[in-house]
């Protein structure tokens, strides 16, 4: 499980692939739940953002 946690006000242009729940070119405000607990459905997911800072949070559980 993981999530992408904005840590700017906001997060432009984020592509997430290889993932339960893919974004193409979204944009992500901060406290929304849009990309928390996002399954990683291949061997390695892909994050692009174009603007903003985000935390990647990976679970092993």
């Amino acid at each position: 499980m993981d999530s992408l946690i904005p840590i700017t006000r906001c997060v432009e242009e984020v592509t997430i692939s290889g993932v339960e729940y893919p974004l193409d070119n979204a944009v992500i405000a901060s406290g929304k739940g849009l990309t928390v607990s996002n399954e990683i459905t291949e061997k390695a997911a892909r994050i692009h953002i174009g603007k903003g800072a985000a935390l990647l949070i990976e679970s092993k559980d």
